[in-house]
């Protein structure tokens, strides 16, 4: 009996995340990566006061690939991904994004994500899955060599899908899993390296805006003034909230 007991208990923890979904099945897929990038010595300062500036908050939100965004509050942000079609509707994910700044490192992580849809059938989906992503960008001398510095970012992509329909519900969550993992993996080595260097070139631009050198600041306020009209006019046809993204 005791033998019995074991597999009943081992099966129930396979099918379910949690005890409270009775029979409801569902899947965890995720994946992590780190990378670093050299920087400037002297810059190590510059940085970090970039990182909580206003422009740095706008790199964090990667403003040049989003509709828009609302200020929630002085650490959050409601961030609209802008609107594409999936199957027979259009779909727009929305997040709402936490960033906190500690001494030499800032951490960007969702506290909601939901997708939104003229269809309540989209709108419904909202229920069956849950999704997590978090970025802690950190900044220091390298301990292997005083004479170096880097930015580091790592990432973490995380997401719990129910399993509902045919025929992934006769199947082990293993054969979504591991497919959903080689899947989660693939996003972070493109969005990281991609997020990292656009953090700093804006950065580059910021602090050559700073030192006041003329020609590379022309050249950078063209091309920040091209994203965020760029941004802004997404936003415009939405909610407003294309204000905030254009400044």
């Amino acid at each position: 009996s005791a033998s019995a007991s074991a597999s009943a208990s081992a099966s129930a923890s396979s099918v379910s995340v949690s005890s409270s979904k009775g029979a409801e099945r569902w899947a965890t897929v995720g994946a992590r990566r780190s990378i670093r990038r050299g920087l400037d010595k002297a810059d190590l300062e510059r940085f970090a006061e970039f990182v909580a500036s206003e422009q740095g908050v706008n790199s964090l939100l990667n403003l040049e690939h989003i509709r828009a965004y609302d200020q929630l509050g002085e650490r959050r942000y409601r961030v609209y991904c802008g609107s594409f079609k999936l199957l027979s509707w259009y779909v727009e994910p929305v997040l709402d994004l936490e960033v906190t700044w500690r001494n030499g490192s800032c951490v960007l992580e969702t506290r909601s994500c939901e997708i939104q849809g003229a269809s309540p059938k989209v709108r419904e989906q909202n229920r069956r899955f849950k999704a997590f992503y978090r970025y802690k960008i950190e900044w220091g001398v390298d301990p292997q060599d005083t004479k170096t510095a880097y930015v580091q970012t790592g990432g973490e992509l995380s997401m719990n899908l129910q399993i509902y329909t045919f025929p992934f519900t006769r199947l082990p969550l293993s054969a979504v899993e591991a497919p959903g993992n080689k899947l989660m993996q693939a996003l972070l080595r493109y969005l990281l390296p991609a997020f990292l260097d656009s953090l700093i070139a804006d950065f580059s631009e910021w602090r050559d805006e700073e030192l006041g050198e003329p020609g590379e600041a022309k050249e950078a306020g063209g091309s920040s003034g091209s994203s965020s009209s760029g941004g802004g006019g997404g936003g415009s046809g939405g909610d407003g909230s294309g204000t905030a993204a254009a400044t």
